[in-house]
C-alpha cells in the first residue's frame, strides 16, 4: 500500500499505535469525507476509514477490512514482565593466548563468535536510539540463536523501529505476531509486510507475491507490481517466476501432446518451485515425450531413473534395461549430456553397461564432432598411440591440438609428453637409448626375444622383457629411455649393446597386453599403480619391483608391506595342513625372489618381509593361531 511517511501526513495528531499512517501501520483516522485523499492513502490503492475498521482496497475492486487490536506496552500474548527483561548475548567461548598475567583474550575465531561480537557492537548503537541495529537485535532475540530469546524487547524495539521508518521492522514484527501471538489475523500479518514493500524490502515483495496466506488479501495488480519490482532485484526469484511462466506457457501444449513442451513441463516440475506440481507428475511429462522420441527426455528419465538408484545397483533387471535403452537412444539421439555418461560407463563398464571399448571410442569420437574437447583429447590420444582405433598419429596429434586449444588440460599434457619425447629422440641418435648402448645382459634379452619363432612377445616373452629392463633387481638401475620406448610401442627400434653389438628388435606385443603395457615400464614408480607392482612382483619373482614400490614413500611401504602381511595371515588361519603347505610354498617364493635380488635390494626385501611376518603373526595369535611362529626363525630372514 502507498502510505505516506509521517512527516507527509496531515493528521498525526489522530495516530494510534499501530493503526495510523506509516511510520504506524494502517491508515489514518480521519474520515473520507474531511479528507478526499482518503486519510493518508496515496493513488488508487489506500487505506480509509470504515465503522467496522479500515477498509484496504485495490484498483480490481477488492477490498478487505483490518481493524487492529492495540498491543500492550509489555506483550501479555507472552506473559507479563515488569520490568522488560535485558538483552542477553548468549556465550560461544572465548579464545585466549599466553597464560597467567600475560593472558589476552584474542578475540572471536568461530563463525557464531565473530556473530556475536557484531550483536554486542550495534547494542550501544540500539540503546541510543539507532532504527536498524534495535531492528536486527530485535530479530536476533526472537529466533534465540546468538541472544536468548526476548520477545518482550523484540516488540518494544520493533516498534520502535517501524516509527523510526525502519524498512525491515514491519516484516519483523509479523514474524514476531506468528510466532508468539494465537490466532493472528492474515489481515495483520498482509498489513506489516506491505508496509516493509511500500518501504523497499524485496523479501516482504516476494512474501505478498509467493505465500498463501496473502493469496486472496493481496489484489492481482498489487502482485504484478511487487513481481516487478523483486524480479528487478532478486535473481532466484526472478528465475522462479520465470520457471512459472514457462509452466503455464507450455502446459496446454503438453496436454496436447507437443512432445518439447511435455519435456519443459517435466522439468518445471521437477523444480519443485511452489505452485507447481511435484516431480512425481513431472515424469509422466517425460515418458509422453520419450514416446515421441525426444532425446533430452530420455536422458532425463535415465538420469533420474540413476538418482533413484543410488550408488547401489538399480532394483530391478527390468529397469536396469529401460535406463539403458533411455540413455543409449538419448546418445544416438545427438543429447551430449547422454553421450558424456554413455562413453564413460561403457569404457568402465559400469551402470548396467558392459565394458565395450570400441563403442566407448566410437561415442566420444562423435562427442569430439560436436565440439566436446575432453572427447578431442581422448580420441587424439587413441589415434596417436593406435590403442582402440588404427595408428594415425597425424590425425591424432590435430584432435589433441584441437582439445588443447579449447583449452583442456588432459590434452595440454599429452602434448607437453609428446614434444618431450620428440625432444629427446631428436637429441639423441640412434632410438635405442642411452649413448653408451645398453648393458650386454639386455642386449642378450632382446636379442633372444626377437630370434624367437613366435610373431609377438608372448607371456614367456614378456616376463623375460621385465626382467631385461630390471636385469639387477633394483628399480634405480632401470634403463629408462629403453623402458619408454618399449612402453610406447614404436617398432622398429634399433637396439645397441655397449660393446657395439646391434639388433633391429620389431616384435608386435600381444592385443590384451597392449593397454596395460605402459605400466610395466614405468620411467618412475607411481604410488597409484602398487597393487599393479605387487601382482607384476609375484608373477616374475622380482624382489627389485616389490621393494621399489616400498621405496617410494611411506604410503607405498605401508601398502606393500600390508598386502604381503594379509596374504600371510590368510593363509595362516586355514587347516592346519592346508596352511602348512601354502606358507612354506610363498615363502619358498620370497627366498627364491630375495636370492635373485642384488646385496642391497636382499637387506630391504628382508626388512619388508620381516615387518610383513610380524604384523600377521600378532593377528594370528589374536585368533591363537601359530601356524606363522616357525617362520620367524628362518635363517635366511634373519642374515644381516
Amino acid at each position: 500500500m502507498a502510505l505516506r511517511d509521517q512527516k507527509q501526513c496531515v493528521h498525526s495528531s489522530d495516530h494510534v499505535d499501530f493503526a495510523g499512517c506509516s511510520p504506524d501501520i494502517g491508515g489514518c483516522k480521519k474520515s473520507a469525507a474531511n479528507d478526499p485523499a482518503f486519510g493518508c492513502a496515496l493513488g488508487k490503492i489506500g487505506i480509509r476509514p470504515d465503522p467496522a475498521g479500515f477498509i484496504i482496497g485495490g484498483t480490481d475492486g477488492t477490498l478487505f477490512v483490518y481493524k487492529p487490536e492495540p498491543l500492550p506496552e509489555k506483550p501479555a500474548f507472552v506473559r507479563a514482565a515488569t520490568p522488560l527483561p535485558p538483552i542477553t548475548f548468549k556465550d560461544f567461548g572465548r579464545n585466549y593466548v599466553g597464560k597467567g598475567k600475560y593472558r589476552k583474550d584474542a578475540g572471536p575465531k568461530t563463525p557464531e563468535q565473530f556473530r556475536v561480537q557484531e550483536l554486542e557492537n550495534l547494542y550501544p548503537k540500539a540503546l541510543q536510539g539507532d532504527a536498524a541495529a534495535k531492528r536486527e537485535i530485535a530479530m536476533e532475540s526472537l529466533s534465540g540463536k546468538f541472544v536468548v530469546e526476548n520477545p518482550w524487547v523484540a516488540e518494544k524495539w520493533l516498534k520502535e523501529a517501524i516509527s523510526a521508518g525502519d524498512a525491515i521492522a514491519p516484516r519483523g514484527y509479523a514474524e514476531l505476531l506468528n510466532r508468539w501471538k494465537t490466532n493472528v489475523r492474515a489481515e495483520e500479518l498482509v498489513t506489516l509486510y506491505w508496509q516493509s514493500a511500500e518501504r523497499g524490502d524485496v523479501p516482504a515483495m516476494i512474501w505478498l507475491v509467493e505465500y498463501p496466506v496473502a493469496a486472496n488479501l493481496v489484489p492481482a495488480a498489487e502482485k504484478k507490481k511487487w513481481t516487478g519490482l523483486a524480479t528487478a532485484q532478486d535473481a532466484k526469484f526472478a528465475k522462479r517466476q520465470e520457471i512459472r511462466t514457462r509452466y503455464a506457457t507450455n502446459l496446454p501444449l503438453a496436454e496436447a501432446g507437443d512432445a518439447e513442451a511435455c519435456y519443459i513441463v517435466a522439468q518445471t516440475m521437477m523444480e519443485g518451485i511452489s505452485g507447481i506440481p511435484g516431480n512425481n507428475t513431472g515424469e509422466e511429462f517425460l515418458r509422453k515425450a520419450i514416446a515421441k522420441g525426444h532425446p533430452a527426455a530420455m536422458r532425463t528419465l535415465a538420469v533420474l531413473m540413476e538418482i533413484r538408484a543410488g550408488a547401489g545397483p538399480f532394483a530391478s533387471d527390468t529397469i536396469a534395461a529401460e535406463f539403458r535403452q533411455f540413455l543409449t537412444g538419448a546418445a544416438e539421439g545427438g543429447d551430449r549430456e547422454a553421450l558424456i555418461r554413455l562413453a564413460g560407463y561403457l569404457a568402465e563398464g559400469q551402470r548396467s553397461f558392459d565394458k565395450d571399448h570400441a563403442r566407448a571410442y566410437a561415442t566420444h569420437l562423435k562427442l569430439a564432432e560436436s565440439g566436446y574437447a575432453p572427447s578431442m583429447a581422448i580420441v587424439g590420444r587413441a589415434l596417436y598411440t593406435g590403442t582402440l582405433a588404427t595408428k594415425d598419429q597425424a590425425a591424432g596429434l590435430a584432435w589433441i591440438r584441437k582439445a588443447a586449444d579449447a583449452n583442456d588440460q588432459n590434452a595440454k599434457q599429452i602434448l607437453a609428453d609428446i614434444e618431450k619425447l620428440d625432444a629427446r629422440e631428436a637429441a639423441r641418435p640412434p632410438l635405442d637409448a642411452k649413448l653408451e648402448g645398453v648393458t650386454p645382459e639386455v642386449f642378450a634379452a632382446l636379442k633372444s626375444i626377437q630370434t624367437a619363432s613366435t610373431p609377438a612377445i608372448d607371456e614367456a616373452a614378456l616376463r623375460k622383457l621385465i626382467d631385461a629392463v630390471w636385469f639387477d633387481a633394483d628399480y634405480s638401475n632401470l634403463d629408462e629411455d629403453l623402458a619408454q620406448e618399449l612402453a610406447d610401442a614404436k617398432r622398429p627400434m634399433m637396439v645397441t649393446s655397449s660393446d657395439g653389438q646391434s639388433v633391429t628388435f620389431d616384435k608386435p606385443l600381444p592385443t590384451e597386453a597392449t593397454v596395460n603395457f605402459g605400466q610395466i615400464f614405468p620411467v618412475n614408480f607411481q604410488p597409484t599403480n602398487l597393487q599393479f607392482y605387487f601382482v607384476l612382483w609375484q608373477r616374475t619373482t622380482n624382489a627389485g619391483l616389490l621393494v621399489g614400490g616400498t621405496r617410494v614413500s611411506v604410503q607405498a611401504k605401508s601398502s606393500i608391506e600390508g598386502a604381503l602381511a594379509k596374504g600371510m595371515y590368510d593363509m595362516a588361519i586355514k587347516a592346519p595342513s592346508v596352511a602348512t603347505s601354502e606358507l612354506t610354498q610363498y615363502f619358498n617364493v620370497l627366498k627364491a625372489s630375495h636370492d635373485a635380488a642384488t646385496p642391497k635390494v636382499q637387506n630391504d626385501f628382508r626388512n619388508v618381509i620381516r615387518s610383513s611376518l610380524d604384523k600377521a603373526n600378532r593377528a594370528a595369535e589374536m585368533q591363537a593361531n601359530v601356524q606363522l611362529k616357525p617362520y620367524i626363525n628362518l635363517l635366511w630372514l634373519k642374515e644381516p
